[in-house]
């Protein structure tokens, strides 16, 4: 269990999978941003649990897992400094011998919603209730 693969990002682009169960990316700098991001949504929607430090952009949609693995969608290192990855990286594998909860954590991952669809609702209803003020305004 747990083999390692660098999946040809180097340096501050830096992004491993690790076994089939974790999603761990270092750095996303410009050049690797959407690598980084591509990465972790592949991984995601086979249950790969991403961890990521707090400091990154890829961060931003996940939430850190309590202890008991009844919330959250993953693992966020305090920095990207080697000690702060490796304590979430142990976080995660401790995480996985519980074996129920990790398995919803895995459920939950797999259901979050990464499309635009969401987004692309949100914008339109703005822009139909923008719409509707200024026609009010003008008339």
């Amino acid at each position: 269990a747990g083999d390692t693969v660098t999946l040809g990002l180097a340096g501050p682009d830096a992004a491993q999978v690790i076994g089939d169960e974790f999603v761990v990316t270092v750095r996303s700098g410009a050049g690797g941003a959407v690598d980084g991001v591509a990465l972790q949504l592949r991984g995601q929607l086979y249950g790969a649990v991403p961890v990521v430090p707090a400091d990154s952009a890829l961060s931003d949609a996940i939430v850190d897992c309590d202890a008991s693995l009844r919330t959250g969608t993953g693992f966020v290192a305090d920095d990207a400094g080697p000690d702060a990855v490796l304590a979430a990286v142990r976080r995660g594998l401790a995480a996985f011998t519980n074996g129920a909860a990790f398995g919803g954590l895995q459920g939950r991952v797999m259901g979050l919603d990464s499309s635009w669809e969401r987004s692309a609702r949100r914008y339109e209803h703005v822009y139909r209730v923008a719409l509707a003020e200024h026609a009010a305004q003008s008339a």
